[in-house]
């Protein structure tokens, strides 16, 4: 009887998720749209049939009207986020598993710890650790390096919380203000200096690659990536902080346009240079392999996740790092508009399995 009670409650779960997404993903595609010139009936006749052809359903087209609005064309492959969020997500990837893997105390049990930031302390429900998960001692916060970040584990994203933190401030008292702050879960790690790839683009910010890989039947597969770059004076790479996001093609190598937080519902920002006067056309990403090789064979070891978004850099000894992983809830619109349909020549096979059309 429990145990059936609870299976009820876990569906009801997953409805409600799925729903409360839908909605949610509905209403921002009637703001991102308002004021776009619509679909002709051609355009929308061109959508449902393949759709319906597909899936046996028809879709919301609300947001293709977005798409057109950047290339001027329609492609009916391109995955709506509404259908993306609220059904394609949940699908693949497990929701009721997201909150305690996406834990970045758990990061570096879960990815080879060679490919992790080094993490000086970890706060877990309030217990203070060092970096191999032991009670923190005074001798743990002796010589620290000069300057630490300092991050909220859970309920992360868009560089929320992040604060850097001088070494030598750090004792027992300001953890307990940080425990506090982040209430009572968060992590404190050494700063990546990154290769000078990245670094030319800005020196303040830690720059990533956004790459986003799939888990489908046996093999992961890369579908898109892009650069991301911090704002003049900025020392995040998060586009809500004024960055900016360069598109990588599929052989790896940089776009000649740059895109900003106004690209959600404005044209594109083209230009081969960035403030710094940076030239980034056509530049390729180095060791560009190793990368591809390591979201792979770490993506197997969260495998209830089927779409995971990797935030990726090299530090200066060339070596992958992984600054952390997004498992669910992160759009494709940037992906679509640089690189087309997210899942490419799977999309038939994405959506047969979603909608259970064999």
């Amino acid at each position: 009887m429990k145990n059936k009670f609870f299976h009820l409650l876990d569906c009801i779960y997953e409805w409600l998720y799925a729903f409360v997404l839908k909605i949610t993903y509905l209403h921002y595609a009637s703001k991102s749209t308002k004021g776009l010139t619509g679909l002709s009936k051609e355009e929308k006749k061109t959508i449902q049939s393949y759709w319906k052809s597909i899936t046996g359903k028809s879709v919301n087209t609300k947001q293709y009207k977005w798409y057109k609005s950047k290339h001027n064309t329609i492609n009916p492959k391109i995955i709506p986020n509404v259908v993306y969020h609220s059904k394609i997500e949940p699908f693949y990837n497990n929701i009721h598993l997201k909150k305690a893997f996406a834990d970045k105390n758990y990061m570096e049990l879960i990815v080879d710890k060679a490919y992790t930031p080094c993490t000086i302390i970890h706060c877990i429900h309030g217990q203070l650790l060092n970096h191999d998960y032991l009670v923190l001692t005074e001798s743990d916060l002796d010589q620290l390096p000069d300057e630490l970040i300092c991050k909220p584990s859970l309920e992360t994203g868009g560089g929320r919380g992040i604060q850097f933190i001088k070494g030598d401030v750090i004792t027992f008292n300001k953890l307990d203000e940080l425990g506090k702050q982040y209430k009572g879960n968060f992590i404190v790690q050494e700063i990546i200096k990154q290769h000078a790839f990245f670094a030319q683009f800005n020196p303040q910010s830690t720059n990533t690659i956004r790459i986003v890989s799939f888990l489908y039947k046996g093999e992961v597969h890369i579908l898109s990536a892009f650069l991301r770059v911090g704002g003049k004076g900025c020392r995040v790479d998060n586009v809500s902080s004024g960055g900016y996001f360069i598109p990588i093609d599929s052989s790896w190598r940089l776009k000649d346009y740059a895109m900003t937080e106004d690209s959600r519902s404005r044209d594109l920002v083209y230009q081969s240079q960035l403030s710094n006067k940076i030239s980034f056309k056509g530049l390729m990403i180095p060791n560009h392999q190793k990368i591809i090789q390591c979201v792979k064979s770490s993506h197997f070891r969260l495998a209830h996740f089927g779409i995971i978004n990797w935030d990726v850099v090299l530090d200066q000894n060339n070596q992958v790092m992984i600054i952390e992983y997004n498992l669910i809830d992160s759009s494709p619109s940037f992906h679509q508009i640089n690189n087309g349909p997210i899942f490419g020549d799977l999309t038939d096979d994405v959506l047969k399995d979603v909608y259970k059309m064999k």
